[in-house]
Order: structure tokens, then sequence, then C-alpha cells
């Protein structure tokens, strides 16, 4: 009797422990599977967020500088007076626009006669010396004029020749009006005045500094200040995308043309010259500019955008996404960063993806969960 008591009391204890693990198994999997529904979002949820998939590509890399735009030199025209003289007014100032042959000053100078008075004497002169060149050389067919006499009216003539067409190109800039020994200064060249020396009754030596200068601003060059630490992440080819404080929004695109070897001396800084197409004007000489220079690294990497970075606790954080009940935090560290794209190496899954819409919904959401 005590033995049949001792088996129905054994096997007691033995189905009472195996309800209790049945039990407590049953409530892990209920316990599990509520967090697993906690976890998951509804499809009104999923609506709302968008996600794209992590691309690989190199890093494109942006450096914002600051700048000034210059005159090309190669469109720069100088205008230095030959002769001295009193100016006596000028019709024009600083960003004017000129033409080819516009009057822009009037001069009194009596170097101005004299160089009138001498082209009149070489002309004559010029007259007379091709007339005794035909004569000689008709002598000479009929050999009576050496080789030596030939050769030497020939080179007078040359010389006389050479003489007038230089002082006409001097002569061209001026003009005679009908008072006596006043004459007009020309425009050599169309363009825009980006520098005036002169001022009505001012007298000016012959061939002084500059009276003024004239540009052709259908292309200039914007100068970009490199610092040390900028030097190696330029170079010539690079894309450079330039804002001006005057169209302010709006990029006008060049290339970095040359970079200097040299420091200069009192910004510190190196110098990096874009040329730049103007034919609207809108880059004007002396004006400061932001500029945002473009260039590609041979490394791939891990790319998403820049908005879709959540920066946190002194951390930079993506969501990703693979489905309503699969998603995850990654925390990164970029390597590179625009205002654009975000670049890194943090491994992620084939079927990952990342949120670029309401992510800061879900990463509270996932937060809450841990």
């Amino acid at each position: 009797m005590k033995q049949t008591h001792f088996f129905i009391t054994t096997n007691l204890k033995i189905l009472i422990v195996g309800l209790v693990s049945v039990l407590l198994v049953s409530c892990n999997n209920s316990i599990r599977a509520k967090e697993e529904k906690h976890r998951c979002i509804d499809s009104t949820f999923v609506n709302k967020i968008q996600w794209k998939s992590i691309e690989e590509n190199k890093i494109q890399q942006q450096l914002h500088l600051t700048g000034r735009v210059e005159t090309n030199p190669d469109a720069v025209v100088p205008f230095t007076s030959m002769v001295g003289g009193q100016i006596l007014n000028t019709d024009f100032s600083i960003g004017d626009a000129v033409i080819k042959g516009q009057v822009l000053a009037e001069v009194r100078s009596a170097e101005l006669t004299s160089l009138q008075n001498e082209q009149k004497r070489n002309e004559s002169n010029l007259a007379l010396a091709k007339h005794e060149l035909e004569k000689i050389e008709s002598r000479y067919e009929s050999g009576f004029s050496s080789k030596s006499e030939l050769l030497e009216i020939e080179s007078k003539v040359t010389q006389l020749e050479n003489d007038i067409h230089a002082m006409s190109e001097t002569l061209s800039l001026y003009s005679a009006t009908s008072r006596q020994g006043v004459f007009q200064i020309k425009a050599p060249s169309s363009g825009f005045i980006i520098e005036k020396n002169i001022n009505a009754g001012q007298r000016i030596p012959a061939e002084s500094d500059p009276l003024f200068v004239i540009s052709n601003l259908e292309s200039v060059w914007v100068v970009a200040n490199l610092y040390a630490s900028d030097v190696p992440k330029v170079k010539i080819g690079d894309l450079a995308k330039i804002e001006t404080i005057a169209y302010p929004g709006e990029m006008l695109e060049g290339k970095v043309g040359s970079i200097a070897q040299v420091f200069d001396t009192e910004e510190q800084v190196l110098k990096a010259r874009i040329p730049m197409d103007n034919k609207e004007q809108k880059l004007i000489p002396g004006s400061l500019v932001d500029i945002w220079l473009e260039s590609e690294s041979s490394e791939v990497v891990n790319v998403v955008e820049t908005q879709a970075v959540i920066f946190d606790d002194n951390r930079y954080k993506i969501v990703l996404y693979s489905n309503a009940c699969n998603m995850r935090l990654l925390e990164i560290k970029p390597i590179a960063q625009d205002p654009t794209f975000t670049y890194f190496h943090e491994t992620v899954e084939a079927s990952e993806m990342y949120v670029v819409k309401n992510q800061l919904l879900l990463y509270n959401h996932l937060n809450e969960l841990d």
C-alpha cells in the first residue's frame, strides 16, 4: 500500500512539473510574440515612410572656398600716351562700356602737332625715295647703277614705310580738332573701363603709367584662395561652382585651370585660377564670390542622402529597413559629407534599405523598444 502511494505521489510531481514547464514555455512564447508584434509597424505607418537602396560609389568631395573675380589679362588693353600734354576734359568713368574709336578725352599737346608734322615730312620723303628708286632700278637694269646703290635706296624706302606705319598707329588714337594743338583721345578697343587715372586739368608725361585700362569682360578669372590644408584636395580640372552676391542661389560653373606653386605672402594662401565665360556680365571684376570645388576619389564606399542621417548624442545614425517587422539603427562614421550625400564604410545587408522620409519617427520607435 505504501509503495502504491509512493508511485502515485511521484507521478503526480512529474505531472505538475510538466504542466509548469508547458505553462512557462507558452508564457515565454506569448511574451515574445507580443514583443515582436509591438516591434512591427502597421501598414498606415509603412505608407508614411520612404526608403531607398544604399548605393556604392566613389566619394564626391565638395570643398567650400572664397575668392575674387579678376579680369583676364589677355583681354586687357592699357592706354599709355606716347606724347605729353594737358588733359582738357574726359568723357568716361570706371565701369563705362566703350566701343573702339569712341572719343574718351581731349588733350592739348605741342608734341602731337610735332608728330603730325613729322608724319607729313616722312610721307614727302617716301614719295621722293620711291621716285629715286624707280630711276635707280632703270639705271641698274641698263648697267649704269651698282647693286649696292639699289639696295641702299630700297632700304631707305622700307624704313620710311615702317616709320609712317608706326606713326600712323600712334596718331590713329588721336584726332585733330578745330582748335590749334587740341586732339581727341579715342578708345583703342571695345570693352569696359576698369581703370581711370586722368582728370581734367591734369598734365601727363609721355609714356607714363596708363591713362586708362579697357577690358573685354566676356571672359574673366575667378581666383580661389587655397589654404595649406586644402591643397591636397584640389587638382587641375576639378569642377567649380561659383555663387555671387549679386545673384544668390544661381550657380555658375567652370573648371580649375591652374594652381599657383608659391604662397601669397600677404594672404598666406595659394591661388587657384578658374577661367570663366562671362558673356552675360554676371561676374564683376573685384567682387567677392563663394566657390565650391568638386572632385572624385578612387575609393568606392557606401553612400546615402545626407537628409536621411540622424545626428543625436554626438553620433551619426541611419534607420535601416527590411520589412515592417525588421528594422534597426546603424551608427555610421562619415568619411566624407556634404549637403547632398554622406559616405561611410559600415557594412549593411543586401536586403536592407535606408529610410529617407519620417526616419525620426522610426528612430524614436526603435529607441523606445531598446
